[in-house]
């Protein structure tokens, strides 16, 4: 079946190392979407943590955030599907992470939250794995992030806990993955990203197929990272970026060039989309 959507990571995928678009890529996107295919952003970030001006960009039609837990329309900014994590679950994990000394932070209408130590903490350089000016210009301080999760813990997008090390960040992992109900996933070196049974990228590409009779046999996904490989492997075609980590690239159907070097457009080049 012929390809109709072209499912895209944000970070690492879709912008450079800059955290821009490449003329390059805009070009081959813009080419794309005016051949008619449906051009969708699919990123762990919460809708306020976009960069602002990737919703002017008239070839993006859709972008699915927090991990698949929102799903939105960049025409007229509505909200076109949700799935949140379950309210017990969230008791499951404020019970686990209370006094676990881990920093975590609460995705829930389109924001992020985090408590106003870890904010301020971030804010004097003294967390040196977080980004300064992404923290400060993303994430919204609260008195106590604890008391917030169960204030919000019926709408509740995505749970974003962090690990100073790989040997904190992994026993934290095993004890996510014995959570039932919940999807377990981590973009970045210290983090570990917990959202509802219905939340991934995969399922928030099936869920905006259907609402737009695209088949997943005429998806095309890309991504370089871990939150990635469901929807790599969802797809009718799944692309591993040329700087995506080792289990991506296995999951992939096909390996791209980097981000820095159009990968994106290089990919669609290969399967003749453009």
């Amino acid at each position: 079946m012929a390809i109709k959507l072209i499912a895209l990571d944000l970070d690492g995928t879709t912008l450079n190392s800059n955290r821009k678009i490449s003329d390059d890529t805009m070009r081959d996107l813009q080419e794309a979407h005016d051949k008619g295919y449906k051009v969708v952003i699919a990123t762990g970030r919460n809708y306020e943590a976009l960069p602002s001006w990737i919703k002017d960009i008239e070839f993006f039609d859709y972008i699915i955030t927090s991990n698949g837990a929102q799903i939105r329309n960049l025409v007229d900014d509505g909200i076109e599907h949700e799935s949140h994590i379950c309210p017990h679950k969230v008791e499951e994990l404020h019970e686990f992470l209370y006094d676990s000394q881990y920093m975590v932070e609460i995705f829930t209408g389109g924001k992020g939250y985090i408590g106003s130590k870890d904010f301020h903490d971030i804010k004097r350089g003294d967390i040196p794995y977080r980004l300064i000016k992404y923290v400060v210009r993303t994430r919204n301080p609260v008195d106590n992030i604890f008391s917030f999760m169960m204030e919000n813990k019926n709408r509740i997008e995505n749970v974003n806990i962090f690990a100073e090390n790989f040997e904190k960040k992994k026993i934290l992992m095993d004890k996510m993955m014995q959570i039932e109900d919940v999807n377990v996933t981590t973009s970045m070196a210290e983090n570990v990203e917990i959202g509802g049974k219905n939340a991934t990228k995969a399922k928030a590409i099936e869920v905006l197929g259907d609402m737009l009779g695209i088949d997943k046999k005429q998806v095309i996904a890309m991504g370089d990272s871990h939150n990635d490989i469901e929807m790599i492997k969802f797809a009718a075609i799944g692309v591993a970026m040329g700087n995506a980590e080792e289990d991506v690239k296995k999951s992939a159907d096909y390996v791209t060039d980097t981000n820095d070097e159009n990968g994106v457009g290089k990919a669609l080049r290969a399967f003749s989309l453009i």
